[in-house]
């Protein structure tokens, strides 16, 4: 992504160029209430009404319905009441939804689905799992003139419907740009949640860094710029943040909450 040939010259001409390595470790949601699903079919009519906790029903409706059961979308109602946290984890289609949803319309009775903490630490999505190389050229007055970035992003045993696009977006505005994604699978999780700030559970309860503006490698290179005055390449490597206070979760006055129905 980006104009390698331009990057290249770009460096080829700076006067200095500062290097950050970030590993950004893998993150599990961790969500007050754990993944569930509860459906009824109504023979008479059909039609499947099917209870789960979602971030927006019509994202996992529409394509468990018609990609997943192959039946009508208006033989799968999806309802989804308040929800005890989700973080992205909870905005795509599991087997599980899909399990409940045939089981009850094959045996025409009510099907209940309750996932419990230590399944969902290492069946949920999960998120990040990168590791980060950026590299900023500058001339000698300490003007951008390119930036390289490579990432190596792990995601997990199956490709997720956002699996490659999050190591892969970006919003770097500089002269010459060029980021390289690689990506590899393993017997891990799904890997496909954003960055971004959630309550999270990581080793050591620490937030991994994240490399997401240029503001981040500004910031080193001026640090960098005052300790360095002779010639040559600069190395700074960042290993993961302190330890932040884990979020608390504000209570919601009942005449505020609201439930996604997808009918």
């Amino acid at each position: 992504m980006g104009d390698a040939k331009a990057t290249d010259a770009a460096f080829a001409k700076a006067a200095r160029v500062v290097t950050l390595d970030l590993v950004n470790n893998r993150v599990v949601a961790n969500s007050m209430e754990p993944r569930n699903a509860i459906v009824d079919y109504d023979s008479a009519t059909g039609r499947s009404t099917l209870y789960t906790g979602t971030q927006g029903a019509h994202f996992v409706r529409d394509p468990l319905a018609e990609l997943v059961l192959k039946i009508p979308k208006d033989k799968l109602r999806l309802i989804t009441p308040n929800v005890g946290g989700g973080f992205g984890m909870k905005a795509f289609v599991y087997p599980e939804q899909a399990l409940v949803v045939w089981a009850s319309r094959k045996i025409g009775r009510p099907v209940k689905w309750q996932e419990d903490r230590s399944e969902g630490f290492v069946s949920d999505n999960q998120g990040r799992d990168h590791t980060t190389r950026a590299e900023l050229a500058l001339d000698s007055k300490g003007r951008f003139l390119g930036l390289r970035v490579s990432i190596l992003a792990n995601l997990g045993a199956y490709l997720s419907p956002f699996g490659s696009f999050v190591p892969t977006r970006s919003t770097i505005s500089s002269p010459a740009f060029m980021q390289s994604a690689r990506s590899t699978s393993t017997s891990k999780a799904y890997a496909p949640i954003p960055l971004r700030s959630v309550p999270i559970a990581a080793p050591g309860g620490r937030k991994p860094a994240i490399c997401s503006s240029a503001s981040s490698m500004r910031r080193r290179a001026n640090s960098a710029w005052r300790r360095i005055k002779s010639a040559g390449s600069i190395s700074c490597r960042l290993r993961q943040c302190p330890t932040h206070p884990r979020p608390s979760f504000n209570s919601i006055p009942a005449n505020s909450r609201r439930s996604w129905i997808c009918a």
